[in-house]
């Protein structure tokens, strides 16, 4: 695999375990070679790169200009965003997002350019401002990918442990290439991806518990560790308490929380919430992926 030089030309990848992972992979399953436009720039926020005049933007679409081909883009956006607390709400979120990737097309010349997303990783523990942006962002990536069938989700970071608090160590670096990797591999031989557990069905049991039913069909068991800081549960600017959770059967799990008092609650898990590492609802066969984020508002 390589990555683009300034004149055009490629050389081979030798840092970074997230491209060497995901290309790996992508090569072994199509035997094509596996070229990255490195556009990444370090403490960047959405609000900048899709801003009319972007100079990140501009940068990576001078380089996306001297290739002949481009199969797709990865965004990773937004948690710079909530880190410095310039996140008004969603609705703003999702318009830099649809103003971002639309300029990246047209700019390229790339219309129907496929857009897979990198969800947000999580902010540091305590902060409540930086999470409840950071809940916006998350949902508007959701949103996002809702009414853009050209739009996917490309994997998970929630679940994934940092060294820092915002850069992925390497072990993280893999696991994300990985789930990156397969998601390309699925897209480009035009099978159904598997991106992890996702939540279909919500049933109320009683006042203090709530049943959820996993939708997909390739999800054959799931394992719970420690999933209570996951969940937010609200209603009328009130969050309710959860104080357990727990597996049901192979395709469901059962949330026990504060008492609802027959009020309607609105569920979100892994939106706004930080997660400790590996920990929460996921598939436990296979790669071990991650519950997808959950609103139950989108």
């Amino acid at each position: 695999m390589s990555i683009l030089n300034p004149d055009g030309s490629f050389s081979p990848l030798i840092r970074g375990a997230f491209g060497k992972t995901a290309g790996a992979l992508i090569h072994a399953a199509t035997g094509r070679p596996v070229r990255f436009v490195g556009g990444g720039i370090g403490g960047t926020t959405l609000a900048a790169w899709a801003s009319s005049e972007s100079p990140q933007r501009a940068a990576l679409v001078a380089k996306i200009k001297l290739l002949d081909r481009v199969d797709c883009a990865l965004i990773q956006l937004g948690r710079n965003d909530a880190g410095a607390r310039i996140i008004k709400n969603t609705e703003t979120q999702v318009d830099l997002y649809k103003s971002l990737v639309s300029a990246i097309r047209k700019e390229t010349g790339y219309p129907q350019l496929p857009v897979f997303i990198g969800t947000s990783q999580d902010v540091r523990a305590g902060d409540i401002v930086q999470i409840q942006q950071l809940g916006w962002q998350r949902t508007a990536e959701l949103l996002l990918v809702r009414d853009d069938s050209t739009v996917k989700i490309g994997f998970s970071t929630y679940d994934l442990a940092t060294f820092d608090g915002l850069h992925q160590t390497e072990q993280s670096q893999i696991t994300s290439g990985t789930r990156f990797g397969k998601r390309i591999i699925s897209y480009l031989n035009n099978t159904e991806p598997y991106i992890g557990p996702n939540i279909g069905r919500v049933e109320t049991i009683d006042d203090s518990s709530t049943r959820f039913f996993i939708q997909s069909e390739q999800t054959k068991d799931i394992e719970i560790i420690q999933a209570t800081t996951a969940f937010v549960f609200y209603a009328n600017g009130k969050q309710y308490q959860i104080n357990n959770v727990y597996k049901e059967s192979n395709r469901s799990f059962i949330v026990q929380h504060e008492k609802r008092n027959g009020v309607n609650l609105e569920y979100t898990y892994a939106i706004f919430s930080v997660t400790e590492p590996l920990q929460g609802v996921r598939d436990s066969l296979g790669d071990k992926l991650p519950l997808q984020s959950y609103s139950s508002t989108v």
